[in-house]
């Protein structure tokens, strides 16, 4: 999944004059237009789609004409508390005059939030046009060990970058201890783009942040001069938490980016409620604020939406295109989890040994034996040996496999009246057997099959379903990602996973208890055997379960390919079951064995 264009390396990212804006009023790192996002043909045109969509002009955010430098908050105590003298030295000057904003400064003396709140947890979603391309988390807790007017925030935002057309991870952690006002104290964290990486330290003592940073082996050192009101990298989200905005107001704050290792002069420019999409509970009235983060000439901006208590559900960073919405936890951890299946550096395991036999003909060989490797773990445990493969132990990290054509062994835990058979003809998120259009597709596909009688075989059935899906959606490269089935039928494309969830909620419409597989497959090249990472259906028939897979032409049996484990597939967050596999496989060594 192609995301976001960024900077070059480290060094150009920290250098540009465009900081990265920490924004986190949704705990998460936003870009500024230093990381600015690829350009291709029809970029402007789905641009301004997206500003439509979320009801933002397309012209793009500018700064003030001839902005006036903020003042750090302890500069503007002596200024006069008339509110209409310093909303008229301090708003911004722009070509149409706006009516006087109410300004008002960061109130660092109370505290955002309180230890009984805690722990706080927030997941987010990014997308780059329709693309989702990044995740954060971020928690917030006690810090026990300091006492409960200490806290400890965690972020982790990773998104999707494109550099010079190469698909890389911007992965960036952060680390900081305050107390419950937001008085930061310590902080720690990292910046990662491919295979580069920064790491910052900080700690606050006698009026000086003394900073540490270390790239490339090249060690840092600095300080800054450092006032109590001053506050770390999430202070916008702590700002709006511990008073939420007015309309029509505008609110000066200055606060700490630890990727510039610079002081930010903050600006919140409060517009008015206006009905706003959101990924939680629909169109919510959201109040709708521009947040401008200053260092010297250079700035960032980003659109924020927030509720009346402060929440933001939504953000928007003009520079970028990157659209980010508070999620449920468990859409930004199906994220998360595909951001670690992208981080296993290979999915394709080198094969030798009898080659010539797995890649001839073997439609009269009734199994298959693999010698399989692992360089650090046991591999008895990884492999299941109830259904269809036998697994001996020779070493501790060494075993061979023998796999059965059609599932020779029979699974002892199960019955056909086993309750567990009902997991395998369950509706679910990934396996919709109750979809209408599943239901017509599989009642379809029997009755258009002529091979068929009243008194076909389950197996039968299941097979004219795999012949039929195998014909009509093609099998494209895997590329992490399990799409709705409603696209899969739509787009008439699937990989291998797509397909397995396919033909198993076909088959389960149908009442055939049906389960998906996960393991590797021959890639069918002499020139460069190998194993690849793939999933596919068995069925139940009886008291035998049966492979089955649309993603093969003319599928006859599971001789080229060996399981790791099965699943009904009907969890949340299925991507996880597939990430216990893709670990494996950087550690494996297979080889094919003489009969």
């Amino acid at each position: 999944m192609d995301g976001i264009a960024g900077p070059n390396n480290l060094k150009q990212a920290m250098k540009t004059r465009n900081p990265y804006c920490l924004l986190l009023l949704f705990s998460s790192l936003l870009c500024s237009t230093g990381c600015g996002p690829s350009a291709p043909k029809d970029r402007e045109a789905a641009k301004a789609k997206v500003l439509r969509e979320i009801g933002v002009s397309s012209e793009p955010a500018q700064p003030a004409e001839n902005p006036m430098a903020l003042k750090a908050p302890e500069q503007r105590e002596d200024q006069s508390k008339d509110a209409n003298a310093v909303a008229g030295t301090q708003s911004l000057r722009t070509a149409n005059p706006q009516p006087k904003k109410k300004v008002s400064t960061d109130d660092p003396s109370a505290n955002w939030i309180t230890a009984d709140k805690l722990p706080r947890e927030l997941w987010e979603v990014q997308y780059l046009g329709n693309a989702q391309v990044g995740f954060s988390y971020k928690k917030t807790a006690v810090a026990e060990a300091l006492g409960s007017n200490y806290f400890r925030h965690e972020l982790d935002s990773r998104i999707r970058v494109s550099v010079k057309s190469t698909p890389l991870e911007q992965r960036i952690q952060i680390m900081s201890i305050e107390l419950a006002n937001g008085e930061l104290k310590e902080i720690e964290g990292s910046l990662e783009i491919g295979t580069s990486k920064r790491t910052f330290k900080g700690i606050v003592n006698r009026e000086k942040l003394k900073l540490t940073t270390e790239e490339n082996g090249r060690r840092t050192e600095k300080e800054l001069e450092w006032k109590k009101i001053y506050r770390g990298p999430f202070a916008v989200e702590q700002s709006m938490l511990r008073k939420p905005m007015e309309e029509g107001e505008l609110r000066l704050l200055k606060y700490f980016d630890p990727l510039q290792g610079q002081l930010i002069d903050g600006e919140l420019d409060a517009k008015k409620y206006i009905p706003t999409p959101t990924m939680l509970d629909g169109s919510q009235d959201l109040l709708e604020v521009r947040s401008i983060g200053r260092i010297g000439e250079g700035s960032s901006q980003s659109l924020l939406w927030v509720d009346n208590n402060g929440e933001g559900l939504k953000s928007f960073v003009q520079g970028n295109d990157i659209l980010s919405f508070r999620s449920r936890p468990i859409v930004g951890q199906i994220f998360k989890t595909c951001s670690d299946l992208r981080a296993v550096p290979s999915l394709s395991i080198p094969i030798i040994g009898d080659i010539e036999k797995i890649t001839g003909n073997f439609s009269d060989a009734e199994s298959m034996t693999y010698r399989i490797r692992h360089k650090t773990e046991e591999t008895y445990p990884m492999f299941t040996d109830k259904i269809g493969q036998n697994v001996k132990t020779v070493e501790n990290k060494i075993a061979n496999i023998t796999v059965f054509r059609n599932a020779k062994e029979l699974d002892p835990i199960l019955g056909t009246n086993s309750t567990k058979n009902l997991a395998y003809l369950a509706n679910s998120d990934f396996v919709p057997k109750d979809l209408p259009a599943i239901q017509k597709l599989g009642k379809g596909l029997i009755a258009a099959d002529k091979a068929l009688s009243n008194d076909s075989s389950t197996s039968d059935n299941a097979k004219a379903c795999q012949r039929a899906i195998r014909k009509g959606v093609k099998l494209k490269d895997y590329d992490i990602q399990i799409r709705p089935i409603q696209l899969v039928l739509k787009s008439r494309n699937g990989n291998c996973v797509e397909h397995a969830t396919l033909l198993a909620a076909v088959c389960r419409s149908l009442g055939i208890p049906s389960r998906i597989a996960i393991g590797v497959k021959f890639n069918g090249s002499k020139e460069t055997p190998a194993m690849q990472f793939h999933t596919w259906v068995e069925i139940l028939d009886g008291l035998r379960w049966v492979p089955m897979d649309s993603s093969q032409e003319d599928f006859s049996g599971a001789l080229d390919r060996v399981k790791f484990r099965d699943s009904d597939f009907n969890a949340a967050n299925p991507y996880l079951e597939l990430l216990e596999v893709y670990k494996l496989l950087p550690g494996l060594d297979i080889e094919v064995r003489p009969l």
